[in-house]
């Protein structure tokens, strides 16, 4: 932690402020953002900005695979919150018992727990397991079997 606080102040060098994308600079891993902007865009039904989140990180070469893979952890993990909710649970109490829920996701997440059903949800897992498969299967495929799966889920969240 010191030596992360350490190479913060350094960057921050000659400035009296801190923001959050200076954090986002020094202290975050790139590629968890950028999954979680797929996974976040497709599942609250941004069609432009999944599309544009999907498509930079094939260019970077992620295999569609991994993209695919956290879409369908993410789908996975909202099923049972989903199970809570329809039991009478709000949103936000839900919400509570996932640990390790970033605080610049929770109104993504939020969003998606209130638009997506629980049939709708097991749809999603098993559209997802597939083409996970599919893209697995066939490597020179799998970039555009993600972006189909992608603006798919995308499209199912509107």
């Amino acid at each position: 932690s010191r030596a992360e606080l350490d190479k913060l102040l350094l960057y921050l060098h000659g400035r009296d402020h801190l923001t959050e994308d200076d954090i986002d600079a020094v202290l975050s891993d790139v590629s968890a953002l950028a999954l979680d902007a797929v996974v976040d865009a497709a599942f609250r039904g941004a069609l432009a900005d999944a599309d544009h989140a999907v498509r930079r990180l094939l260019a970077e070469g992620v295999h569609g695979s991994v993209v695919l893979g956290a879409l369908l952890r993410h789908a996975l993990t909202l099923l049972p919150l989903r199970a809570d909710v329809d039991r009478g649970q709000t949103v936000e109490s839900a919400l509570e018992g996932w640990r390790g829920l970033h605080f610049r996701r929770r109104p993504a997440v939020t969003a998606a727990l209130r638009a997506w059903t629980g049939p709708r949800l097991l749809t999603a897992v098993r559209r997802l397991d597939e083409a996970l498969l599919g893209s697995r299967r066939d490597a020179e495929l799998a970039g555009v079997l993600t972006a189909r799966t992608v603006m798919q889920l995308a499209l199912q969240a509107r």
